[in-house]
């Protein structure tokens, strides 16, 4: 499956954010930050060690409630020469909000949610899910809570 997000990453209709040869404090590509996307939403590129990304504005609504959080997420791929391995990054200046942990790796479900994320521009998942595939919501958040994860 994550050999399949490098490939819907590849065929991905999105305008590119070309980076160059910038890098972060930690040589990883966590320097991006919200107005690095201008008005868009989801961008991708290639950063200067020749690994593919991607990176997008969520919002995550609980409960139909009137408040919307938003998060900030860059997915890259880890090594230049694995396919297979994407990991999530957060902007380490700014505390911006991740979406979803992927410790270790992206999993299949990760890949699989994101690809629909992206592709959908709205998913409801129910608290359980959102554990599972480590969504990062707020600890006051209850089990019963339904969350509503869509891009503009």
């Amino acid at each position: 499956m994550t050999e399949l997000f490098n490939e819907y990453l590849l065929n991905l209709d999105v305008p590119i954010l070309n980076i160059e040869s910038k890098v972060g404090l930690t040589g990883y590509i966590d320097f991006l930050q919200i107005q690095d996307l201008n008005e868009n939403s989801i961008m991708k590129g290639i950063d200067c060690y020749d690994r593919r990304f991607i990176v997008f504005i969520a919002h995550l609504n609980f409960n139909d409630s009137d408040i919307i959080h938003t998060s900030f997420t860059t997915i890259f791929q880890r090594y230049q020469n694995n396919k297979r391995l994407w990991h999530s990054a957060g902007t380490f200046y700014n505390n911006e909000k991740l979406l979803i942990d992927t410790v270790g790796g992206m999993n299949i479900d990760q890949a699989q949610f994101i690809m629909n994320l992206l592709t959908e521009k709205e998913i409801d998942i129910d608290y359980d899910t959102a554990c599972k595939l480590k969504i990062k919501i707020p600890s006051t958040t209850l089990p019963s809570t339904t969350i509503k994860i869509f891009i503009k």
